[in-house]
């Protein structure tokens, strides 16, 4: 944990992102076990990850200048993920370390057509306080152009965090998930959000609607933008995204890549996150629409490789033609 000197310094990065430090558990199986069913795995693999994390990891490959803001615990899963963060040239000033709870983990099965189910225990990372973000105010806010969290804390210490945001006059960017361990009213933390983010399964549980297609995609994501946001966007796998703004006539659905082989989702909308927030701020003369488009093609380039972090492509590895410089 950073020392008080260090924690009432700015260290001036462009973008903040806010959740869990995640160490994934993952098995390689042919298929998903049915309910009571016990089948053999071809593969298992530690590796770091966590929704906000990937985010940051991917924004940090492409070049942006980035910090993480989180809660881990004080055992070796914390240390593997601190040590991996730093390795990507993230900033971890921010990482609170607790004895009172264990680092989050996720477990999670990858099949052989590349999807993947997860089971997440938030530990550490839902001790997060409202608190602690306002301890860190100076640091965490002052310069900031973007911050972006994921549902992986407290909805309070959310809350909190896009309030200083806002104040600090940054973008807010949030990716609904993972769900909030309770039930709670996310009318403030939508309202407060530049652009709130959800996939289809996630979308269908904020508003009701089912999402099984683009189609139903354009229609929920408009009720989603009446929830306050100024940005309403639903990712839709292989079909890529869905947005539209407060201030559009229209609904803009955006294609991703087509992938000749997946190999492994996980992560993928991660990857989106990261990927959109580098070209928020490094690409500005581009239209919104094209950042998407951008930011599709290297998610959908993500999934050709096994793991997260790892396996995201740096700024060298993509075609050269998505970047200005």
């Amino acid at each position: 944990m950073a020392s008080k000197r260090e924690s009432q310094r700015c260290d001036c990065a462009e973008a903040a992102f806010m959740g869990a430090p995640i160490m994934d558990l993952m098995a390689y199986a042919a298929r998903f076990p049915k309910p009571g069913e016990t089948i053999s795995g071809k593969q298992f693999k530690k590796s770091n990850g966590g929704k906000s994390a990937n985010g940051c990891v991917m924004a940090a490959k492409l070049g942006l200048s980035v910090k993480m803001v989180a809660k881990i615990g004080n055992d070796s899963f914390g240390s593997d993920l601190m040590g991996s963060l730093k390795t990507f040239g993230v900033n971890t000033e921010n990482v609170f370390i607790t004895s009172e709870a264990p680092t989050a983990t996720a477990l999670i099965c990858v099949t052989d057509d590349g999807q993947n189910s997860i089971v997440y225990t938030p530990g550490a990372s839902n001790l997060l306080s409202p608190k602690d973000i306002e301890s860190r105010k100076a640091n965490i806010f002052n310069n900031l152009k973007l911050f972006v969290s994921t549902y992986e804390c407290k909805p309070q210490t959310l809350e909190m965090a896009l309030k200083l945001a806002k104040q600090a006059n940054a973008i807010t960017f949030v990716n609904g998930a993972p769900p909030f361990p309770e039930k709670y009213d996310k009318s403030a933390i939508i309202g407060r959000s530049d652009i709130f983010c959800v996939n289809e399964s996630e979308a269908a549980d904020l508003t009701g609607k089912p999402v099984n297609s683009v189609e139903d995609a354009k229609r929920v994501v408009v009720d989603i933008l009446k929830l306050g946001c100024s940005t309403a966007m639903i990712t839709v796998g292989k079909h890529g995204t869905v947005y539209v703004g407060k201030d559009e006539n229209r609904v803009y659905h955006v294609p991703a890549k087509k992938v000749e082989k997946v190999v492994d989702t996980t992560g993928a909308g991660d990857a989106f996150v990261g990927a959109l927030a580098y070209f928020l701020l490094r690409e500005p003369k581009i239209t919104f629409e094209e950042k998407v488009r951008r930011s599709c093609f290297i998610a959908s380039v993500s999934t050709e490789r096994e793991g997260t972090q790892s396996g995201y492509p740096t700024k060298d590895q993509l075609p050269k033609e998505l970047f200005s410089n």
